[in-house]
């Protein structure tokens, strides 16, 4: 199996990672990777299968590394390492994210639109967010940079049960139809799901908006929280 050096990868989400060793688990024998990420408020340690590391995954019909070698230098910015993805367009590929705008940039008629729209232009304003004023205007910057951090807490709080469907269908770019074939469920048990996640997520844009005194969609929810 291909040795993993030390160093810092681009994750297949954006996000930069420093990769301390690789260990083994004395229990079952497998190899592990022992990274060191940037969580939005501290960085944290996870381990990774090393086979797993190794692997590629698929975006946009793309098949990318799900982690990649990129300095083995002791320090270095998530901007720095995004300029060196966007010099040869490995990551994120241009084709998810060309033509998309912020989601803040369209009104909703409904949270729930709100929350449609917001899921599918993460990439995007991951993208911005991570690659500082210089990927976008000052206020096109600091509302990608709301978006991602909004999402993410919700993600790893309330919302913490969906993250995986979130990752496999709006960061991975899993279709409907993949991602039901890859669970064993039918394309309406994948619909049902979804539904679900943007009733949750237009919820906690309803809480967040109502506690600020502000109303983003164009127009009153109808029916309440939609």
């Amino acid at each position: 199996m291909k040795n993993v050096l030390k160093g810092y990868y681009l994750r297949y989400d954006g996000r930069l990672v420093f990769v301390v060793d690789t260990v083994t688990n004395v229990d079952t024998g497998e190899q592990l990777v022992l990274c060191r990420a940037n969580a939005p408020k501290a960085q944290h340690l996870y381990a990774v299968g090393k086979s797993s590391f190794l692997e590629e995954t698929e975006v946009d019909g793309k098949p990318i590394p799900k982690y990649r070698h990129i300095s083995r230098a002791r320090t270095l910015s998530e901007e720095a390492a995004v300029a060196m993805y966007a010099a040869d367009g490995a990551y994120p590929p241009e084709t998810l994210v060309k033509g998309r705008k912020s989601s803040r940039h369209r009104p909703a008629d409904t949270y729930r639109a709100y929350a449609k729209d917001l899921s599918e232009s993460y990439l995007r304003d991951a993208r911005i967010a991570r690659g500082g004023m210089a990927a976008g205007h000052g206020e096109e910057y600091a509302r990608a940079k709301e978006n991602v951090l909004f999402l993410e807490r919700c993600l790893e709080g309330d919302l913490k049960e969906y993250a995986g469907y979130f990752r496999e269908r709006f960061i991975e770019g899993k279709s409907i139809r993949k991602y039901a074939a890859e669970h064993g469920i039918n394309r309406g048990s994948v619909d049902h799901i979804q539904s679900k996640f943007f009733a949750a997520l237009a919820a906690c844009l309803e809480e967040r908006d109502a506690a600020e005194h502000r109303c983003r969609p164009a127009g009153p929810p109808q029916g309440g929280r939609t």
